[in-house]
């Protein structure tokens, strides 16, 4: 998740961030509250794991959203959406910004 959150936050800052819309900081803050002490040993409560997973759950969801956008926004494409059926459990990728034809001259380069 880190790694997702490393590569959103480049993708933000790159378009320029804005003070509406999807962002990175909901990532950021479950990240952070997930390298607590009792988070890192598992000494938590079970309904404070559950918090923890939560958070990131919602964290990853507005990145997702942010790096679809970005993605889109490089391309020039405007009919881009996030593929709505993505679900980091079953491993899949879904970047549909790889699936348009690029504008003349306009390369997309994926790293994985």
């Amino acid at each position: 998740m880190s790694g997702y959150y490393l590569a959103a936050r480049q993708l933000e800052f790159f378009r320029g961030r804005r003070n509406s819309g999807p962002n990175t900081d909901s990532l950021a803050d479950a990240l952070a509250i997930a390298q607590h002490h009792d988070a890192v040993t598992g000494t938590e409560k079970q309904h404070v794991a559950n918090d923890y997973s939560k958070q990131l759950s919602i964290g990853y969801k507005k990145a997702e959203d942010l790096v679809s956008s970005s993605l889109a926004w490089l391309i020039e494409s405007p009919l881009l959406t996030t593929c709505q059926n993505t679900c980091p459990l079953l491993n899949i990728n879904c970047c549909p910004a790889s699936e348009v034809d690029l504008v003349q001259g306009k390369n997309l380069f994926t790293t994985l």
